[in-house]
């Protein structure tokens, strides 16, 4: 965005974006207008926000961001810019594609590392893609319902990618440990698997258990490169890097074949 000379206008603008992905949560909500044609705006504090900034989300949710360190004065005079800006608010949302909703066979809402996120499909002709926002994740998509859960699986299995890596790093140093490479599969039939070539593979779905059994997977991978079976010497291996292994175990049992029904194709 380009800088403008105005003090005023440097500090404020309105942002078709997207809140972090860190985002936080019980905002204020202010109405604009009358009757029923009312807005609604939630007020979020944000540590890094350094200026006033409203944002129309694209699930044309609208937010008024404010530094979290912001004076009662200063928020004032963010209120009186959102009451000024009213009227070109409602000029941008009504030039916004309509979100509409299809039938589909995907769940309303998906439980991703424990935190449990509503799927919002929103049928637009721009750019399909997958949203998070707060406790949500948006699928952009032209309204093909198979596209649609691709997107939703790809969007998922690039994040359980990113986020098991972040462990086998982390966990294959305190077990001095090395493999060579780490692989993200569409399988029902494990959760983990070692390979004496050095290869790692994980399901994708081990993206809908809670971290710390995320944590016990890679664990238990990572203690095969030592120990190739599951002789009493790994079961100790494995117990001194996840001393509560057994109750992860037993949550598998309980929720793994829920879990690896979960978007099947």
């Amino acid at each position: 965005m380009k800088k403008h000379k105005s003090k005023q206008k440097s500090k404020k603008a309105i942002l078709i974006d997207l809140p972090p992905l860190n985002s936080t949560s019980n905002p204020e909500v202010i109405y604009l207008g009358k009757g029923n044609n009312l807005l609604e705006v939630n007020l979020r504090k944000s540590i890094r926000a350094k200026s006033v900034r409203i944002r129309i989300l694209a699930n044309q949710n609208i937010e008024l961001v404010i530094p979290h360190n912001a004076s009662l004065a200063q928020i004032k005079q963010a209120h009186q810019f959102l009451q000024q800006q009213e009227k070109e608010l409602r000029t941008k949302l009504a030039q916004l594609e309509p979100i509409v909703a299809i039938a589909t066979e995907i769940p309303k809402s998906l439980s991703i590392f424990g935190q449990e996120y509503r799927i919002i499909i929103n049928i637009s002709t721009s750019k399909e893609t997958v949203l998070h926002e707060n406790d949500q994740l948006i699928v952009c998509s032209r309204g093909n319902e198979s596209k649609i859960e691709w997107l939703l699986v790809n969007y998922l299995q690039q994040l359980i990618a990113k986020e098991i890596s972040v462990y086998v790093k982390l966990i294959s140093k305190k077990l001095q440990v090395t493999y060579k490479k780490i692989t993200i599969k569409d399988v029902r039939s494990y959760w983990g698997c070692y390979s004496t070539n050095g290869h790692l593979s994980f399901s994708w779905r081990i993206v809908f258990a809670p971290r710390h059994i995320m944590e016990y997977i890679v664990v238990h991978e990572l203690c095969h490169i030592l120990e190739h079976n599951h002789s009493k010497r790994f079961w100790q291996l494995v117990e001194q890097n996840y001393p509560e292994y057994q109750k992860a175990e037993l949550w598998l049992k309980q929720h793994g074949v829920k879990l690896h029904n979960l978007l099947a194709r």
